[in-house]
């Protein structure tokens, strides 16, 4: 087939949302030109299809007339799919298409979805800038044309094969019901919620996860995008993390009384001054607020505080610039007569002298911003001096009108410009006036406006009543600031007013197994709402271990016999007792190991009696079984400690890792000590009794017992660190024979 044509794509170009009429001769022959560009483009498709996905399919619509024949349509499409099972979900696909803005392009695309679909939109917001996306690959008209089919076909193919990671983490999302799209992606998170569960079970780990989904709305990514927008979200600070523990106070969390050197502690001179600092949350109840402060009119205190700190910044900046060329800087008083800024203070208030005058006068910003937000009418002030001495207390009235007289003009500059104020970066102290002006009854929580996030890891390790003190109130969603039963408290340092606004979400997590956990304030359960997170073995078997290490970032464009996987691989299938053909085969006939987005289902054709190795998921279901006998589920161990071994160098060494420094320690703090019950958990290969030259002779004495305690039976614990690796593999072997094979090589 011939390549695209100028004249094809210049002609669809032109004609492109355009009325069509089927009784006029120049549109049927343009009709003609579109259409066999069309054709072009399908043929295109089934090429990229065949060397991208062999065992894929296609759907094209090849009519370049909209569904009423009426008009030109303004661009044109074909889909491919992987596979042909996906070409019946039609939920996603890679399509290909020409523009009318003068490109060819080859996109991950949803399917059949309006833009105000719940899936839809998520998608957009994955995809971004489509000149900017890591899911889209464009070719404008005059590139398309340098090149010959086999160039084109190439690069979309290689294009479309580096996409295919991204194709099925997405595919996870869109291939749903329809009836549970709404519910999955906009699922309603509470305001408060505590993630409680074992140790090991992922808990910290899925905290991110769901920052992610509350903040961002997207709920299925590979873990790397999940960290990258985690990263992104903490940098912008809508995220923050703290963990709680025996030190955490009030004054850490809301705000307190801390000591400040005035000067280098290197100086002999330093001394020491009080501040009131405030803590995590409250900066985080601060950073939230500014979404709402931004919505309140120009008119509010809170909006005028920020306005003005940046007038007053500028005129700051514009001052000091000038005086570094050495510049008399001489501004009007309110009688006429002049006033000279010297300099700036270190908390950066304006310095001012009369003429002749030696005395120096302190234009404080904090007093200046007072009066800002006091004045309605700056031209029309009735005596200065007595409302100023209303407004701060009285001192300096004319040095202070000379300032605010410079900040309205520039103010009124910039409004005849149609221009705001430059936009630098606000301080958290500004923030922090803007804050305690909000005008809550104006505030709307159902308002859609960025949400930030608190996380608080072992919050139960804390003492919550002391460190929450009065806001444990304020935290739920019907008191929170805007809302009908809002409630505002007075900090007992600052003696300021306090809110927690809406958008602020706050996760903790709790151990269970900690024994601080029956302490937990009752009136912190009543506010907070508590998902189990339990151990997943599920996650540990040999299916779902395998695609671990297929889909390892590492490995993303290696082949099959490439190193490091290939030596790796044998390892995991020789720890699994699994054939490595029985594995690979099948999977090479779709893809390289790194171009593929690999699932368990992918792995259909293993069955259970393919394995004849250890089996990770049984033996720890094993072991939380006898663990629950013995004291509780709370106490079980979570899956989190075995994650890494299917990716390690060596899983068996990784193993033995774990049981040294995770498993061990822990049922050892569990029973106190009693190794017999550790025993009855991990079998005589992890516990042994004392050699008959250890045992105890005790003293001749008058206790009748002493017989019946020389012979009781003694438990020691195998150190697993110095244990053979032979010996280890007998020991795990001996947990519980039908975890794993019969064999024990």
């Amino acid at each position: 087939m011939e390549f695209f044509s100028q004249r094809e794509l210049s002609t669809f170009s032109t004609r492109a949302s355009t009325s069509y009429d089927k009784n006029k001769e120049e549109d049927k022959k343009q009709f003609t030109t579109v259409r066999t560009l069309y054709d072009k483009l399908g043929y295109l498709a089934e090429q990229i299809q065949e060397a991208a996905f062999p065992e894929g399919a296609i759907k094209i619509r090849r009519n370049p007339l909209n569904t009423t024949g009426a008009i030109f349509m303004p661009y044109l499409w074909a889909q491919v799919y992987p596979t042909k099972e996906l070409a019946e979900q039609k939920a996603l696909a890679f399509t290909v298409s020409i523009d009318a803005k003068r490109y060819v392009d080859i996109k991950i695309d949803t399917v059949g979805l309006k833009d105000d679909d719940p899936i839809r939109k998520q998608y957009l917001k994955w995809r971004g800038d489509i000149f900017n996306s890591d899911i889209v690959k464009l070719f404008s008209f005059e590139d398309v044309l340098t090149l010959d089919w086999e160039q084109l076909i190439s690069q979309m193919a290689k294009a479309a094969k580096g996409m295919l990671k991204d194709y099925h983490q997405f595919n996870k999302t869109v291939d749903r019901k329809e009836e549970n799209r709404d519910s999955f992606i906009q699922e309603e998170f509470a305001l408060n919620q505590i993630l409680y569960g074992p140790p090991g079970t992922g808990k910290t780990y899925r905290t991110k996860n769901i920052a992610v989904q509350i903040l961002n709305g997207t709920p299925d990514h590979s873990r790397e995008e999940i960290k990258r927008q985690y990263d992104d979200l903490y940098k912008q600070g809508r995220i923050r993390f703290m963990t709680f523990h025996q030190g955490t106070t009030y004054e850490d969390f809301i705000e307190g009384i801390k000591p400040v050197l005035s000067a280098d502690q290197e100086e002999e001179d330093s001394t020491v001054h009080y501040v009131i600092e405030d803590g995590v949350f409250k900066r985080m109840c601060v950073e939230a607020s500014q979404e709402y402060v931004k919505l309140q009119s120009q008119e509010q205190s809170s909006v005028k505080t920020l306005t003005f700190s940046q007038l007053y910044d500028e005129l700051v900046s514009q001052f000091e610039e000038r005086l570094e060329h050495e510049e008399t800087i001489s501004i009007p008083q309110k009688s006429g007569s002049p006033i000279n800024v010297v300099g700036t203070s270190s908390k950066g208030n304006l310095l001012l002298k009369h003429e002749d005058g030696q005395r120096e006068y302190t234009a404080s910003k904090s007093r200046l911003e007072k009066l800002f937000n006091a004045i309605d009418d700056f031209d029309n002030l009735p005596n200065i001096y007595s409302f100023f001495r209303e407004v701060i207390g009285g001192s300096n009235a004319s040095a202070n009108w000379a300032v605010l007289n410079q900040i309205y003009k520039l103010k009124n500059d910039y409004s005849q410009d149609k221009k705001t104020a430059p936009q630098k970066s606000i301080s958290y102290s500004d923030k922090l006036r803007a804050f305690e002006r909000i005008d809550w009854s104006k505030v709307n929580p159902d308002q859609d406006v960025p949400k930030y996030l608190l996380i608080i890891d072992e919050i139960n390790r804390g003492n919550v009543a002391a460190v929450l003190g009065e806001l444990i109130t304020l935290l739920e969603a019907d008191k929170r600031g805007g809302a009908k039963e809002s409630l505002e408290v007075t900090l007992p340092y600052s003696k300021s007013n306090f809110a927690v606004p809406p958008n602020l979400y706050i996760i903790g997590t709790m151990n269970t197994a900690d024994r601080s956990v029956e302490a937990l304030d009752t009136a912190l359960r009543r506010r907070f709402s508590f998902t189990e997170v339990s151990p997943q073995p599920e996650l540990l078997s040999p299916k779902a271990m395998i695609v671990s290490l297929l889909n390892k970032e590492a490995y993303a464009d290696l082949g099959w016999e490439e190193e490091p996987y290939h030596s790796h691989a044998r390892k995991l299938y020789d720890f699994l007792g699994v054939a490595p053909d029985s594995v690979e085969e099948p999977l090479r006939e779709r893809a390289e190991v790194g171009e593929g987005y690999w699932e368990k289902s992918d792995l259909e054709h293993l069955s259970p009696d393919d394995f004849t190795g250890v089996q990770l998921d049984k033996l720890l279901r094993t072991i939380n079984l006898r663990i629950a006998r013995l004291i509780d589920r709370d106490h079980m161990i979570g899956h989190a400690y075995f994650m890494g071994i299917a990716t390690a160098p060596d899983p068996w060494q990784a193993l033995k890792d774990v049981f040294h420094r995770n498993i061990l320690p822990l049922l050892q703090e569990y029973f106190f000590g009693d190794y017999a019950k550790i025993g009855l958990v991990l079998g005589k290969g992890f516990v042994s009794t004392e050699k008959e030259e250890e045992k105890v002779e005790f003293a001749d004495f008058y206790d009748e017992a002493s017989a019946e305690l020389a012979s009781q039976m003694q438990y020691l614990l195998e150190d697993v660190s110095k244990m053979s690796m032979p010996d280890f593999r007998e020991a795990v072997w001996k947990i519980s024979p039908d975890s794993n094979a019969d064999k024990h090589g």
